[in-house]
């Protein structure tokens, strides 16, 4: 393969939140030129019911006198290729892709019928690849018919580390969609350039002023098991622990499985991922001096990842905590299935759910909640239905997803607004429908033990967005229909649009994605508004 090495111009960058310095020097390694680089390449084709095509041709080229890749596919449903710039010879080939940053390569997009996504992976020997990266994220403008060029990052390809990056040697391209697609994507001068950063561990903080988990400056919002307040637990989606201080660092002592969104101040700044065998991580670093707020909030659901068990905060010498503001009185309730738990919301269709891939801190009702300067539990479990079985009324009223007791104190903390967005699994089933009788009584039944300690709260019976069948919208306006009637007027039925797979792009197994997620959002705060007068 041939490598060029381009005039070096050397960067120290000083990554403080992360704790790396990053040094970078440019550098290019072509694996595929359509000329003398990648001259033995081949490539394959898979589809279901569509037709596939890959091949290096010479009509529509970027560089004359070359050939590109044309992969070509029409039809529906799954179609991809691949193109191996060693042609599968010999078994073992691959290139070392270790020191590079960037997987990089030009790209035209010709349809008649635009594809709702295009996904690239990187393949090693032996099957091991990376995730799949969606062009149309890295290149929006792809659509417009010219030739673009495209830099993906590796280390965001391979997130898992699931990549012999020592071994590369083919390009998975595919796309995707309900709808007939009609397209060439052309491809050329496929590449790895940059270096990789080159992480040196800085010196540890020193943060001695240690401060117990059950300190009264520390507020915890969400279901938490408070049982032992030195060590209170939590596992509910966008459960959070925040705190006020002076100074310019903060660290926390904490246990438990999945990823946690910390913020500074209101803005995302880091996501942190608990080791095994460690309890203290570094929280910020290098703020300015001064008052700040910082939230570590849970973005995995409760059932599959292990809970969080906070212990406390660590402050530099003459830092302290401080008194929080008031607690907002707004109060928001979601009670939901996978959606609303925010599965797959950053992964493409066939990661499905890894959990650095489901982040609750961007589901719709985190966001419309933060919009109205509200707080809000997050009480949604995958799979779960409204009604016969597998149901979320069963799971509730629970502190910890997974342990039937300790029971929530509903009475404790009371939502002006409740959401309940359930039947995309009650009604996905076509072997098992849910029986009309009994799913209306089972909602109006639900509904009815949640006012038991919310009488006042306007309840949203949502249905929506992954495709809302006949006889979820009909019953569902029967539920809200039958219940005012009664005198219930706090209640109204809110079905959230079909997600726009073509337009918006999809998440993991057809889940809705952060672009779906944001529009949900918003529809649910003008709802929110409209109904009780929040602004």
């Amino acid at each position: 393969m041939r490598k060029s090495l381009l005039p070096v111009l050397a960067v120290s960058v000083l990554l403080v939140g992360a704790r790396l310095i990053a040094e970078e020097a440019v550098q290019k390694e072509i694996v595929f030129d359509g000329d003398k680089q990648g001259e033995n390449a081949k490539g394959w084709v898979a589809a279901g019911s569509g037709k596939v095509t890959v091949a290096a041709q010479d009509k529509e080229v970027r560089t004359p006198g070359r050939k590109t890749v044309e992969f070509h596919a029409a039809g529906k449903e799954w179609m991809g290729c691949g193109w191996n710039w060693f042609g599968w010879w010999p078994e073992d080939a691959g290139t070392d892709i270790t020191a590079y940053k960037n997987l990089t390569f030009w790209a035209k997009l010709s349809a008649t019928k635009k594809p709702g996504m295009l996904t690239a992976t990187l393949v090693s020997p032996g099957k091991k690849s990376s995730q799949a990266g969606n062009l149309l994220t890295y290149c929006p403008n792809l659509p417009d018919g010219k030739w673009h060029q495209l830099s993906i990052p590796i280390k965001e390809l391979d997130s898992k580390n699931e990549l012999d990056r020592t071994k590369v040697w083919e390009i998975m391209l595919g796309t995707w969609s309900q709808d007939e697609e009609d397209f060439s994507l052309f491809v050329d001068e496929i590449a790895f350039e940059g270096q990789a950063e080159k992480q040196v561990a800085l010196p540890p903080l020193a943060l001695p002023n240690e401060v117990a988990a059950r300190d009264k400056n520390i507020r915890y919002i969400g279901r938490w098991d408070m049982a032992n307040p030195a060590a209170p637990r939590a596992s509910w989606t966008y459960s959070l622990v925040t705190a006020k201080f002076s100074g310019t660092a903060l660290g926390a002592k904490l246990k438990g499985g999945g990823y946690y969104q910390i913020t500074v101040d209101g803005q995302p700044t880091a996501v942190l991922a608990p080791k095994p065998g460690r309890d203290t991580y570094e929280v910020a670093r290098g703020l300015s001096q001064g008052e700040h707020t910082v939230e570590i909030i849970r973005r995995n659901e409760g059932p599959w990842i292990a809970p969080l068990t906070f212990l406390g905060f660590q402050l530099e010498k003459d830092s302290k905590l401080l008194p929080l503001p008031p607690r907002s009185q707004r109060r928001i309730l979601i009670i939901g299935d996978s959606i609303s738990c925010g599965y797959g919301n950053e992964a493409t269709r066939d990661e499905g759910n890894p959990p650095d891939k489901q982040n609750g801190y961007m589901t719709y009702g985190a966001i419309a909640a933060r919009k109205l300067g509200a707080e809000v539990q997050i009480v949604a479990w995958s799979g779960r239905k409204l009604y016969p079985d597998n149901t979320m009324v069963e799971v509730y009223d629970r502190t910890l997803a997974m342990d039937a007791n300790p029971k929530a104190d509903l009475s404790g903390w009371v939502p002006g607004v409740v959401v309940i967005d359930l039947g995309t699994n009650d009604f996905g089933n076509n072997k098992n429908p849910p029986q009309e009788k009994g799913w209306i009584d089972a909602y109006k039944a639900f509904i009815g033990t949640i006012r038991q300690t919310a009488p006042a709260a306007y309840v949203f019976v949502a249905s929506g967005p992954m495709g809302t069948a006949a006889n979820w919208d009909k019953w569902a306006k029967t539920v809200v229909a039958d219940l005012r009637e009664a005198g219930d007027k706090r209640i109204a039925y809110l079905p959230f649009a079909t997600q726009d797979i073509n337009g918006d792009g999809i998440g993991g197994h057809w889940h809705p994605n952060l672009k779906t997620h944001a529009k949900m959002a918003e529809r649910l705060k003008s709802e929110i508004e409209k109904a009780v007068g929040w602004r």
